[in-house]
């Protein structure tokens, strides 16, 4: 089961490893908008990407309130990281937990990198990877193909024929006389032998194309192929230009990775396997049945492993998986590993064997990420640089659980009662509010035409495929506005005179940005002025509570890691970034 390979792979899809705790690499040349406590920056290309990432150009219409309030939140985010281990939330195990599997896979890729894939990435190795990168190797070829389903003899008698060719081109035999005579590849054979020149980064992709590259000029070399017996003869090594090796190190070090990867992970799978000798191990097919079984439902390794194996060790016992050497693995041990080592995917084949091998690539694991502990890994992986998108974001829900949401008081009826006294005025005073949809149109022919259509018996909704869903309110003072949102309430007073199901239009209306429009609008929803009492809301009061000291806590929060990290924004760099930013 290659489990394994799905995990190391996507940090090799990822742009790099998670950052060490005393550094934050930068691109220099990138405009710095802001910095926390001197040893983190933000460039404007950051910010761009959290907008995009977070959806900020959605959620804000207007650019300059895009940014502005992706700035903020990227910063307090990135202070709540700085917090977190400052108030030392990383020694609260329990805490950890919540992100204690993702932590382990970062380790086990830290292991594999430092250990098996670094010494193919090391700076020796890509200096003299550098220095090959300006040569091709120019060579011809006789190539003799092997019959298909062609027996033990057949190949011997082809590969004596083959060492007689090369015999001949030992003695000084012409070798475009024995192409033209014994080649039987089309495409060298009508150019003397000759085939296109191999490279460095060739030689890394075939085991064929890195024994050319390695040979001199005027040696001659049978290759032996699944399908073929080659003899190559190389006539020249022409030299290439190459770019100075700092400004493609990077470039190097990657086709070094991928080139090497599958042989880095062959000895990565190979060190795994000395932690557990598996002739040792005996299955305990009981357990492995009833695995299997809960295995079958979709939603047991994403929702429902813990209470499922929770509960059964409550009503049956503790019992054994498997044993091995001296060691055993019970049902205990089986929920930590899914917990902190490994999680099944629920599109997994769920037989009894891919069970079992999924236990032991766990079991696996778990040595690798001792391991990676015993060497301090954990320090690089875990730190409030992270650069793992899983754990950086991780950070701040734990933060949140345990700073923020921490602090908001168990939602007894007291404390409810007392809330919604506090708070009946504000929360609990009903405005007047009206729902409608509204079909937009830029000229007034258009919004005739669709008016005259939901005349004619054409239902509102059919007119068009798209229309805008829109809420108005009137304030205590009487005056319209948007619910929720910070577009000008434009259509509020024609939506009040509505009732439920009515339609009115077409309305002629100055929008801010697009000029003249015209609205074709109906009343969907009317709710009218009153004060609720509790028993109106006792059914959304405990989220009402929570969700008010949530954001209440939180604002002062913001304020206080304002205050304690020193936090500088570049505002005219800012400004000008995002005036010219398209």
């Amino acid at each position: 089961m290659k489990l394994i390979i799905y995990l190391v792979l996507a940090f090799y899809l990822s742009s790099t490893f998670s950052s060490g705790i005393n550094a934050q690499p930068k691109n220099e040349n990138s405009n710095i908008i802001a910095r926390i406590n001197e040893n983190y920056t933000v460039t404007f290309d950051d910010l761009k990407k959290y907008v995009k990432d977070w959806m900020f150009d959605k959620k804000y219409p207007n650019k300059t309130d895009a940014y502005l309030n992706a700035l903020d939140a990227l910063l307090i985010n990135q202070m709540k990281r700085f917090d977190f281990f400052e108030r030392g939330l990383d020694r609260d195990k329990k805490l950890i937990q919540n992100v204690q599997r993702v932590i382990n896979e970062e380790l086990t890729i830290k292991y594999f990198e430092k250990y098996f894939m670094g010494k193919y990435t090391s700076e020796a190795n890509m200096l003299d990877a550098y220095n090959k990168m300006g040569k091709e190797v120019v060579s011809r070829q006789i190539v003799l193909y092997k019959k298909e389903n062609a027996t033990p003899k057949q190949i011997d008698s082809l590969k004596r024929k083959t060492l007689q060719i090369k015999s001949d081109v030992d003695k000084g035999k012409k070798f475009e006389n024995l192409v033209a005579k014994y080649s039987q590849e089309t495409t060298s054979k009508n150019s003397k032998g000759y085939t296109s020149p191999v490279t460095w980064e060739q030689s890394l992709a075939d085991p064929v194309f890195n024994t050319i590259f390695n040979l001199k000029p005027g040696d001659v070399r049978i290759i032996e192929t699944n399908d073929s017996f080659v003899i190559v003869n190389v006539t020249s090594i022409n030299k290439l230009s190459v770019e100075p090796f700092e400004e493609i190190k990077g470039t190097v070090e990657q086709k070094l990775r991928s080139g090497y990867f599958d042989t880095a992970l062959k000895e990565f799978d190979d060190f795994k396997k000395t932690f557990v000798d598996e002739s040792s191990i005996v299955w305990n097919e009981k357990s492995i049945k009833k695995i299997v079984e809960w295995s079958q439902n979709s939603k047991f390794y994403s929702q429902l492993y813990e209470t499922t194996i929770t509960q059964e060790i409550l009503q049956n016992g503790n019992d054994t998986i498997l044993t091995y050497s001296n060691n055993v693995v019970d049902l205990k041990e089986f929920l930590r590993l899914l917990d902190e080592i490994l999680i099944l995917n629920s599109s997994e084949r769920t037989n009894e064997k891919n069970i079992k091998e999924f236990l032991l690539e766990s079991i696996m694991l778990d040595y690798v990420v001792k391991k990676a502990n015993e060497n301090n890994f954990l320090r690089d992986i875990f730190n409030p640089f992270t650069n793992n998108s899983v754990i950086k974001n991780r950070l701040v829900w734990m933060y949140n659980k345990a700073v923020i949401e921490s602090q908001i008081e168990d939602t007894t009826s007291v404390v409810l009662q007392k809330f919604y006294d506090a708070q009946k005025d504000s929360l609990y005073y009903q405005l007047d509010k009206v729902n409608i949809y509204a079909l937009i149109f830029p000229n007034k022919s258009d919004a005739d035409s669709a008016a005259n259509k939901i005349r004619s018996g054409t239902p509102f909704e059919k007119i068009m495929d798209r229309w805008f869903v829109k809420t108005y309110i009137i304030n205590r003072e009487g005056n319209y506005n948007s619910f929720l949102s910070k577009e000008k309430p434009y259509l509020a007073e024609e939506a009040f005179k509505l009732q439920l199901g009515e339609i009115a239009g077409p309305i002629e209306f100055e929008d801010d940005i697009k000029g003249k429009q015209y609205a074709i609008i109906k009343c969907v929803g009317r709710q009218n002025q009153k004060q609720l009492t509790y028993s109106d809301v006792k059914n959304k009061i405990g989220n009402d509570y929570r969700t008010y000291y949530y954001e209440k806590i939180s604002k002062e929060n913001e304020i206080m890691l304002k205050s304690k990290f020193n936090l500088e924004i570049n505002e005219a760099v800012l400004n000008n970034l995002i005036s010219t930013d398209k």
